[in-house]
């Protein structure tokens, strides 16, 4: 591939697949902790916009499953394009502070991180199969130390600047992502090359995979622990805020809930792969 051959194309590589990996949670863990400025500004009650930390969730369950549909039928290249594009008109819409405008905002952002989950595994599988274990760890710690990282800043930020400023910072990450890749894709070539008969193959067991017991195993695993995972990060900072817990506190809390998974993002992909 072209963009091995250069020290700017590698760093850009790898400076898109952190920034990939703060948008995977950041725009959904962020909101929760302005509700009450939000709620403010549209003159509605908190308890109105909880619809807002649902919305992703929701995204998740109906675009999921189409991700890879698209992934075969463009390829990385197109896919990766499209969805960064979708996750910064989610964010722009954002600015825009009504409800109809954070409504549709929020929800082309649960779309573009429905995406990003099913794309990124297959993106470094394909990009960096010598490095897979490694730039694994790098998505995922990026994701988690976002999730702390905006958590930590968003009311310092917000006291300084006020809450709008998040929003913007919020919209600058799937930006930098965009501009990246645009560049990039020039010198890449396109990862997928599928023999039709592999296509068929996986045709029929897709056909089958319903009344495959390990498959459901791993549906009600995987399932609960996503369940469990969004419904604290995206309902908690909103019922501490109910209990008038301050909202530098609520940062902290969730960021150390973000922290405590970081070592178990770094050295599971590395064992995995071993």
């Amino acid at each position: 591939m072209n963009w091995k051959k250069g020290t700017l194309g590698a760093s850009g590589m790898l400076v898109l697949v952190i920034l990939i990996g703060l948008m995977l949670r950041t725009p959904i863990t962020t909101l929760p902790l302005m509700l009450g400025d939000l709620a403010n500004k549209l003159e509605v009650s908190k308890s109105s916009l909880g619809i807002l930390t649902t919305l992703p969730l929701i995204m998740f369950m109906l675009f999921s499953s189409v991700a890879s549909t698209i992934l075969k039928k463009w390829g990385f290249k197109k896919s990766l394009l499209g969805t960064l594009a979708i996750l910064l008109v989610g964010s722009l819409l954002r600015l825009i502070v009504t409800m109809p405008t954070m409504i549709i905002g929020t929800s082309l952002i649960g779309m573009g991180i429905a995406y990003l989950n099913v794309y990124m595994p297959s993106f470094v599988t394909a990009y960096f199969p010598s490095n897979i274990g490694l730039y694994t760890s790098v998505y995922t710690f990026s994701m988690m130390f976002g999730v702390a990282l905006f958590n930590v800043i968003t009311a310092p930020i917000m006291v300084w600047a006020g809450w709008w400023s998040m929003l913007i910072v919020l919209a600058i990450t799937p930006l930098l992502a965009l501009i990246i890749w645009l560049f990039l894709m020039p010198h890449l070539s396109e990862e997928i090359h599928e023999p039709q008969v592999e296509v068929k193959k996986e045709a029929m067991s897709n056909d089958q995979i319903w009344v495959n017991k390990k498959a459901w195993a791993f549906l009600i695993m995987f399932g609960s622990q996503s369940i469990l995972n969004y419904t604290f990060t995206a309902w908690m900072p909103s019922l501490m805020a109910y209990h008038q817990v301050g909202s530098g506190v609520i940062g902290i809390i969730m960021a150390a809930f973000s922290l405590i998974g970081l070592p178990i993002t770094v050295l599971l992909p590395q064992l995995l792969v071993k």
